[in-house]
């Protein structure tokens, strides 16, 4: 059973990669909330280009220093981690 269960822990780790390193050759990364641990995939090659997620109703945007800001119901900027 632990074995079965290293396996695939295994697995679902190679995946995940995988799955990551497509967005980052499409130009995005999976980026983290800094408040809840919500994920987002998100552009990391567009500084200063809001992005709205209408599915979320969530704004966020790039600095100059590549750091993704969420803007939260209070109308403050919370930052975003990316996803290691």
């Amino acid at each position: 059973a632990n074995r079965g269960a290293a396996q695939s822990g295994y697995m679902n780790g190679f995946q995940r990669n995988n799955a990551e390193f497509g967005n980052y050759l499409g130009g995005n990364n999976t980026f983290v909330d800094s408040r809840n641990g919500q994920q987002q995939v998100l552009q990391h090659t567009q500084p200063g280009q809001p992005t709205h997620d209408p599915r979320t109703g969530q704004t966020y945007v790039m600095d100059n220093l590549g750091q993704y800001h969420v803007r939260g119901n209070d109308g403050y900027w919370y930052p975003m981690n990316p996803m290691r």
